[in-house]
């Protein structure tokens, strides 16, 4: 008797997926896919004996260095404002987007931080021009506590990276430091 009650709720659930597959399929919507592993198992049992490898140099060469001195520095681009990869629409309707819509905005956020666990005030590139509107009209009304440049694609160069160093590093840093 009980495993009649435990097949029964089965069945239902079977029933309720076939009919939510049949309901997908008659207004043609699609089923996620599966999607393959990003990296092999050899290839990231490479990557960390690569990492291992280079730590063990980087400690031999830097030991005597102060926790305090050593500091990673890394970016990553920040999206927002981004509209859906896929809109949803009755059969037979248009499914066009205004060409604003098509993109989302981005800025890139370089993240810092010493070997000792201190966080780095976070320095933001935002699009803009440098000088122009974005840069003397807005970025004054940005939040206190982290730096903020503006450059055309809002991706860190040469110049983002000497102001880095000058109005964020030159504060944090005391002595001669290793950058990653």
């Amino acid at each position: 008797m009980f495993e009649r009650e435990l097949e029964e709720p089965k069945k239902d659930r079977e029933r309720e997926v076939e009919e939510l597959q049949c309901d997908f399929e008659e207004r043609k919507m699609d089923r996620q896919r599966e999607v393959e592993e990003r990296q092999k198992d050899h290839e990231l049992k490479r990557t960390e004996l690569e990492a291992e490898e280079f730590a063990a140099t980087f400690w031999e060469k830097h030991d005597e260095k102060p926790l305090r001195d050593i500091v990673n520095v890394d970016e990553t681009a920040v999206y927002y404002d981004m509209p859906p990869r896929r809109t949803w629409c009755e059969i037979g309707e248009d499914a066009k987007v205004d060409s604003t819509e098509k993109h989302s905005d981005r800025l890139t956020a370089v993240l810092g931080a010493c070997a000792d666990g201190t966080k780095l005030p976070i320095l933001f590139i935002v699009r803009g021009q440098p000088g122009g509107p974005i840069e003397t009209d807005e970025v004054p009304t940005y939040p206190d506590g982290n730096v903020y440049a503006v450059q055309e694609t809002a991706w860190m160069d040469e110049s983002v990276w000497v102001y880095h160093l000058k109005e964020l590093l030159k504060y944090e840093l005391v002595g001669p430091s290793v950058l990653l």
